[in-house]
């Protein structure tokens, strides 16, 4: 089953192209935008599908995503500032035909990168807009999580450009700040898969 904790921690992990959640920053201020040089700015696309186990039940997912995303360097550290404008649709199948829709749109943005020790940074982030949104499969909107998160975590970044290569340290992974409507970021395990129930239910 997809635990709370791991819907968080997948919006936390720094690079994916499933950013969930969202953030609004007032910590804006300070950073030097023109001193930003950027290094790698591209669309992407993709599908993906799987199955899994989800409140009790063995689902089957298919997916589709695109976006922008664009990596700038600020001063000469080694480690680049990441952003995406993302969008993710997944549709969730049941064995009886019942299903649901998952959409993830957002805007991400790394804040602040601040030097810890080593290769070690702490991380501030942001994720903005309509995030995490559970629909009917004739896509009636049934819980919608949109606003503005900030997040802060420890990364390992090996001392490199490479975003494929860093570990998140999970137990350093925080909420700093939610504005909006954000009912996943509260809601339990149970919660959440009345959620998911009424989204089948229609």
């Amino acid at each position: 089953m997809r635990s709370k904790d791991e819907r968080h921690q997948r919006q936390a992990t720094r690079g994916s192209l499933y950013k969930l959640g969202a953030v609004v920053c007032v910590l804006l201020m300070g950073i030097p935008a023109a001193s930003a040089q950027i290094i790698q700015r591209e669309r992407y696309s993709g599908t993906f599908d799987g199955d899994e186990v989800s409140c009790g039940r063995h689902v089957e997912y298919q997916g589709a995503f695109h976006g922008v995303f664009m990596l700038k360097m600020r001063g000469n550290r080694p480690t680049p500032y990441y952003f995406d404008n993302y969008f993710v649709h997944e549709v969730f199948t049941t064995a009886d035909g019942g299903g649901y829709i998952i959409d993830s749109d957002g805007n991400y943005k790394d804040l602040r990168i601040n030097h810890v020790r080593g290769t070690i940074y702490r991380f501030i982030v942001k994720d903005a807009g309509q995030v995490f949104t559970i629909r009917t499969l004739d896509g009636k909107a049934i819980e919608r999580n949109r606003g503005l998160l900030v997040h802060t975590f420890l990364m390992d970044t090996k001392g490199d450009s490479d975003l494929s290569n860093d570990v998140l340290f999970e137990d350093t992974y925080r909420l700093v700040r939610s504005a909006g409507p954000h009912p996943e970021l509260t809601s339990t395990d149970e919660e959440f898969c009345a959620a998911i129930d009424a989204a089948i239910a229609g």
